[in-house]
């Protein structure tokens, strides 16, 4: 079997391709993020959470809004400066979240529900990965 041989723009159009998908998925988080702070009854009903009074809305503001808006950014950073070591936070923290989810999953029983987070979960953390594998540390 015949070896390939990698030409040198070969790497640098996959890492081309790849800050350009990271840097759609930070936009959509921080799309996220920005409806919980701005629709948050909107955005907490297609969550499947409820919130108690001002404590409710602020707790869903400032978990599930930080949690976006820092995972965003963080993407953001990595695809701008094409540095992978901005993509640890946010693989950290959705690979909690997918695992969690799991673990529900195993103690309820899975859920038709559970698909869609748990996929978008999921493809991100696969998408993060292959960024952290792809990009340097410049």
């Amino acid at each position: 079997m015949e070896a390939r041989e990698e030409r040198p723009g070969d790497t640098d159009m996959l890492k081309t391709i790849m800050r350009a998908v990271l840097g759609i998925q930070g936009a959509l988080a921080l799309f996220v993020a920005a409806n919980a702070y701005l629709k948050p009854e909107m955005l907490s009903q297609q969550l499947g959470l409820t919130m108690n009074g001002e404590l409710g809305l602020s707790t869903f503001r400032g978990d599930i809004g930080s949690l976006f808006a820092g995972a965003g950014l963080f993407m953001l950073a990595a695809a701008i400066r094409g540095n992978r070591l901005y993509l640890a936070p946010p693989l950290l923290m959705t690979s909690i979240a997918l695992a969690a989810r799991t673990a529900t999953a195993f103690q309820v029983g899975f859920l038709p529900e559970f698909v869609q987070p748990m996929t978008v979960e999921g493809v991100t953390v696969l998408v993060l990965l292959l960024g952290y594998a792809t990009l340097g540390r410049d």
